[in-house]
């Protein structure tokens, strides 16, 4: 199946993140690893005809911007995370919908951790 938005995507996996993020106390004391999944639609055609990195997104890049943001953003919430990075996603790179799968491990007694799934259109952030 094609997407309408972009027929081509860029996919950086289990992106290691250290963030200050948590609702409580304990969780804010130190910066916590996410681990993020991070899908970028895109159009590679004139990337791909002329060998040509300036024609598609710089995964390096995109992944030290990621990186760079965690290292600077204090949230409660993957929430707020999630939808603060894909706002800054849409201001840096110059691409129809970002998806998100953010992984915060040992959160949850019992539990390998908690996934938030996040998809976003430019259109529907205002951008």
């Amino acid at each position: 199946m094609t997407n309408p938005i972009a027929p081509d995507r860029l996919v950086i996996r289990n992106l290691q993140v250290p963030t200050l993020i948590g609702v409580y106390d304990f969780e804010r004391l130190a910066p916590q690893t996410l681990r993020l999944d991070i899908t970028l639609h895109t159009d590679i055609r004139q990337a791909g005809e002329t060998d040509d990195l300036q024609y598609t997104l710089n995964y390096a890049a995109v992944a030290e911007s990621v990186v760079a943001f965690g290292a600077a953003a204090t949230f409660e919430l993957l929430e707020a995370f999630a939808t603060k990075l894909c706002v800054e996603l849409f201001q840096q790179y110059a691409v129809p919908q970002v998806d998100l799968v953010i992984y915060k491990d040992g959160c949850i007694p019992g539990a390998q951790g908690a996934e938030l799934h996040l998809s976003r259109r430019r259109d529907d952030a205002g951008h």
